[in-house]
Formats: C-alpha cells, sequence, structure tokens
C-alpha cells in the first residue's frame, strides 16, 4: 500500500519541488477563482500533452490573470480546493471518483487533445464522466459532432507555440535539401508513402532531396532516408536545421482524422516552409500557398516538394509568413485569452443553467 510520503515523492519526479510548493502556496492563499489543470503524467523535460496543454497555460494565467489562481494537481488528489477543473486527455478512474466527490458543485471542462489515445477511458464512450461535465474544449472541427446533441458547451482551442528559437538561414547546404517529419513513430504511416514521392522529386527537380524522421527510433541513415532520435533538447534545434517540413496522416482513420494541429502550428512557429496533407484542423491553420502548402495526392506532393527544393526565395517568404502568424495566431498568450474566454462562459453557464454559444 502507498503512503502519503510514497504518493509525494512520485509527484517530486514529475514536478520540481519548488515549483510545486510555489503553484501550492499562491493557490492556497488566493482568493481568485481557483483552476486545476491535470492530470500530470509526464515529468517536465518531455514533450507530451503536458507541455502543451497545461504547463504553459497555468503559468500564464497566473502571470495575467486578476480573476483566476492557478494549478495543476495529480491522479488521486483532492479536487474539491478547486473551483474549476480542466482534465487534460488522459485520466483513469481515480480522476472520476474526486470529481464525484464535489457532487456537481465545481464546473468540470474536458480538454479532450487526442483522446482515446494513450487513455485507459475512452472519452467517447464514458456516461460516467459524461454526467460531470460542463464544458469540452476540442481541438479538431471533426469532433464538434460528437457534442451537438449534448447540453455541453464546446470551444475548438489550438495548440500554442512553445519554441523560442526561428529558423534564420534559407539557403540550403550545397545540392541537398533537407526534408524533416518530427513526431512518434506509431503516427509515421500517413509519411512513409511519401518516400516514392520524395525520389520522384528529387529526379524531377535534380536536387537531392533527403527525408528525416525526427522520431523515437534508433539512429540511422542510408543517405536517402535518416532516422534521428528525437529528444527534449534537440526538438526545435533540429527543425531549424532542416529545408522543408511534412506532415501527412491517413485521413481514413478516424482518429487520425481528428488529430490537432499541433504539428503544422510547431513547424510554422520555427518559420519552416511545410507541406500536408491537411487534417480538418490544419486546414484551419494553414493559409494555402502563403503560410504553407496543402497537398492532396502524390502529383501534388511532388510538385510542390520540386518547386520548393528549386526556390531558396519561396522557401524564406513562406517560412517567415508561417513564423509571423503563427507568433500572432498562437502565442501562449493568445491561447490563454481562449481558455479563459471559455472558462468564463463555462462557469457562467454552470451558475446560472443558462447554455452558452457553441465557439
Amino acid at each position: 500500500m502507498r503512503t502519503g510520503l510514497h504518493r509525494l515523492k512520485d509527484k517530486m519526479l514529475l514536478v520540481s519541488p519548488h515549483k510545486l510548493v510555489s503553484l501550492r502556496t499562491r493557490s492556497a492563499f488566493s482568493s481568485r477563482i481557483k483552476i486545476g489543470f491535470g492530470p500530470i503524467k509526464t515529468g517536465e523535460n518531455d514533450l507530451n500533452v503536458r507541455a502543451w496543454r497545461i504547463d504553459p497555460i497555468v503559468s500564464e494565467i497566473n502571470r495575467t490573470s486578476s480573476k483566476y489562481i492557478a494549478d495543476i494537481y495529480f491522479e488521486g488528489d483532492d479536487l474539491r480546493r478547486f473551483d474549476i477543473v480542466i482534465v487534460v486527455k488522459v485520466y483513469g478512474d481515480a480522476v472520476i471518483a474526486e470529481l464525484r466527490k464535489s457532487q456537481g458543485k465545481q464546473t468540470v471542462i474536458f480538454d479532450i487533445v487526442d483522446n482515446p489515445h494513450g487513455c485507459k477511458r475512452n472519452f467517447y464512450d464514458d456516461v460516467e464522466f459524461h454526467e460531470l461535465l460542463k464544458g469540452v474544449i476540442i481541438s479538431s472541427p471533426l469532433q464538434l459532432s460528437r457534442f451537438e446533441r449534448n447540453n455541453v458547451s464546446t470551444c475548438l482551442i489550438e495548440h500554442p507555440v512553445i519554441s523560442r528559437i526561428q529558423k534564420a538561414d534559407y539557403s540550403a547546404t550545397g545540392d541537398q535539401i533537407t526534408i524533416i517529419w518530427q513526431g512518434y513513430q506509431f503516427n509515421r504511416g500517413g509519411i512513409v508513402g511519401l518516400e516514392s514521392a520524395v525520389e520522384r522529386a528529387s529526379r524531377q527537380s535534380g536536387a537531392t532531396l533527403k527525408l528525416v524522421y525526427h522520431t523515437n527510433l534508433p539512429a540511422s541513415d542510408d543517405g536517402k532516408v535518416q532516422y534521428l532520435p528525437w529528444t527534449h533538447e534537440n526538438a526545435f534545434s533540429a527543425l531549424i536545421t532542416a529545408d522543408i517540413a511534412v506532415a501527412a496522416r491517413d485521413n481514413h482513420q478516424t482518429y487520425q482524422a481528428e488529430k490537432p494541429s499541433t504539428k503544422v502550428i510547431m513547424y510554422m512557429g520555427v518559420g519552416l516552409p511545410l507541406i500536408c496533407n491537411p487534417t480538418a484542423a490544419d486546414e484551419l491553420v494553414i493559409e494555402n500557398g502563403k503560410t504553407g502548402f496543402l497537398a492532396r495526392d502524390d502529383d501534388e506532393w511532388v510538385e510542390l516538394l520540386s518547386t520548393l527544393a528549386l526556390d531558396a526565395e519561396l522557401r524564406e517568404s513562406v517560412g517567415r509568413a508561417a513564423y509571423n502568424a503563427a507568433s500572432s495566431s498562437f502565442s501562449v498568450s493568445t491561447i490563454t485569452k481562449k481558455y479563459l474566454s471559455f472558462i468564463d462562459s463555462v462557469h457562467q453557464r454552470s451558475s446560472t443553467g443558462v447554455l452558452q454559444e457553441v465557439f
């Protein structure tokens, strides 16, 4: 049986003691409305959902809001100290049990991201959880149809830009053009089919095109395809060494089609020109031909890859436009304002029982 001391040690492995004490103290002694974000499942030095949907939002709320104070929580924590609980993607039985203890007195909002992937409880089938909810933050417009008949407010909120670097040099090294894809290897299925398109584009353009998978697989390099191990330290620095970024998914699979625009915004946020076969969320982010390019079939991929490979000025103009758009529309400040606007509306509805309009 795990004691309170064991649980505290577990928490200290995920959050620095200084940060945890600071958050707890500020929340405990504040008269502002208390918001809890969690459950915290991973450490501070990774690029899981916490890096986009919890830590930067909590910090920005505490930095800017005079109405709210934000804190984090772990699975098994007593959640009754919060007025508003944001459940982010992955949750389990312990979170549901704690939410039930408030007997409907809290405002509960679910930030769906791409649940049910990696979650023991599939949100879409979780009637017990649905009964507790007052609002849902969606990551794709395709997720909206799942809530049209439910008495729950919804809002689409994109992932923020969390990188602090920008690509500066758009001139390729020699005749080689580096094309990069970044992500977990289990999401690589949609991009593997592009290897033939890259080969065709190389022949058509006369340039040497190299495809780099920046992923959680061992390092290898055959000259045409490279596997570069993905780490917290090189997550963004590796991107700015590339010339073109790509994102491709199998949109015939519901889970892939409903993916958020995280990858696209990440590429834009460092100033990379990008090509993607877009999800519905991606199409809301990219201005085709200005901040990126949409490819619908193999021929379009070949044509776009060939064009970008031969035109450094185009790569630079699109990359810089992408950076400016992402910095303006998807900064941590802008995204946090979206969170607070939605939290305001849902919390008001929770108090009055009046359904707020869908965002």
